[in-house]
């Protein structure tokens, strides 16, 4: 008798669980329908008030190629990304997009190559500026240092262009600057995988000046993520969305007036992570979160 009642709650449980599990992808597919139909609707709405300007900076270069994976490079992907969310974005009409990176070669655009070169004293006495404005600060205690992550500091000539891209984007006043990256494990072997996953935004940490709206539309971008991709497993980026003081891509040393959000898409040794079908996909995802950002 035991046995029966023990199989007969099983077989219930396994009918419940069943039944759950149908429930949930129907749930699931009505919600993935309805936001295929967001992103629709978002592209197809007219627009007549003035345009937001977001500056797309794909990660690295030719020259630093970043994370790397077998024979493929965080360069690289960043301009195949690139493309996608700027495909996204030429359909809506609401947005003005520019790249620092032409990724047809990888080179930085002429613009910013001539902007790089007749403003190459300009942005020395920048940085200059702003690392002894913050120091001042720091002595004084009217800011505090606060490092959540430890990242790599850059070298001489990246940092140089990225402090002329904060410069370049203070002077345009652009809207969003939108940084693009996939992560990496420390590895030896770059042909070998690294245990973690996942993806993570980064925000200016709450001191700096461009924090406060940089926040807003990086927690929009990251609520739709959120719905759609599993969140970094290391452990110090567990939540997938971290305020940071001293990346200069958000405008360390109060460098940056106006917004920024850097994005590591996903670790760039995770399968899905080179195939076209997630790149279009996460293409999606951030197009209509900067859409709901700004105008919803």
């Amino acid at each position: 008798m035991k046995k029966i009642v023990a199989v007969s709650f099983l077989v219930i449980v396994s009918i419940v669980l069943v039944g759950y599990n149908i429930e949930e992808l129907k749930r699931e597919k009505k919600q993935d329908i309805a936001f295929r139909v967001e992103v629709q609707d978002a592209l197809n709405a007219p627009y007549l008030g003035p345009k937001k300007n977001i500056l797309i900076v794909p990660g690295h270069d030719n020259i630093d190629v970043g994370a790397q994976y077998l024979e493929i490079t965080e360069a690289v992907l960043t301009c195949e990304l690139a493309k996608a969310i700027i495909e996204q974005f030429n359909h809506d009409a609401r947005f003005t997009v520019y790249i620092t990176r032409d990724c047809s070669t990888g080179e930085y655009t002429k613009a910013f190559k001539e902007y790089f070169e007749k403003e190459s004293d300009a942005i020395n006495a920048f940085i200059i500026e702003k690392r002894a404005d913050t120091k001042r600060k720091l002595l004084t205690g009217n800011i505090v240092e606060n490092i959540a992550v430890e990242h790599t500091k850059a070298n001489t000539r990246t940092t140089k262009i990225l402090y002329g891209i904060n410069k370049w984007a203070n002077e345009e006043k652009i809207d969003l600057i939108l940084h693009l990256h996939y992560n990496s494990d420390p590895r030896y072997d770059n042909n070998e995988k690294g245990r973690h996953s996942g993806f993570s935004i980064y925000v200016p940490e709450k001191q700096l000046i461009n924090s406060e709206k940089s926040y807003y539309i990086g927690k929009k971008i990251h609520s739709l993520f959120m719905s759609a991709f599993p969140t970094s497993s290391l452990k110090i980026e567990r939540g997938g969305f971290i305020e940071a003081q001293s990346l200069i891509a958000l405008g360390s040393n109060n460098s940056l007036t106006v917004p920024s959000v850097l994005i590591e898409y996903a670790y760039i040794y995770e399968p899905q992570a080179r195939t076209k079908e997630d790149i279009i996909e996460k293409a999606i995802y951030t197009h209509l979160g900067i859409v709901k950002a700004f105008f919803e």
